[in-house]
């Protein structure tokens, strides 16, 4: 997997986050932030952590995963990337991290028995 990550203007990229959230932009994953954020120290970041898959179809015959186009247009990355930049807006003391985590579909299909299997 190809990650990036994507710092608030407060945070520092190298500082450690204790508190880290599967981020799909949802409700739900929105609300759990929100909680994150009154329970943990505003100086201590929070990592919100969106996986995109991309498979032949997105990526048209590009198999570079660092290719971020057939990411970038994951609706779950779209939508995330949408309530991170809210979450900036409401909250620009923040120290907010988007860590985008990009996964080449055949890596899921290479490992999709033993996924099963747990």
């Amino acid at each position: 997997p190809h990650t990036n990550i994507v710092p608030s203007p407060t945070t520092d990229i190298n500082e450690d986050a204790a508190v880290a959230i599967l981020f799909s932009g949802g409700v739900d994953s929105v609300v759990l932030a929100a909680l994150c954020h009154y329970h943990v120290p505003e100086e201590q970041p929070i990592d919100l952590i969106n996986v995109a898959f991309a498979n032949a179809k997105s990526t048209k015959g590009n198999t570079n995963i660092h290719n971020d186009a057939a990411f970038e247009s994951s609706p779950d990355r779209q939508a995330a990337l949408l309530s991170y930049e809210e979450m900036i807006n409401l909250w620009p003391n923040r120290k907010w991290r988007f860590v985008a985590v990009n996964v080449d579909y055949s890596e899921v299909l290479k490992y999709e028995e033993t996924i099963c299997a747990l």
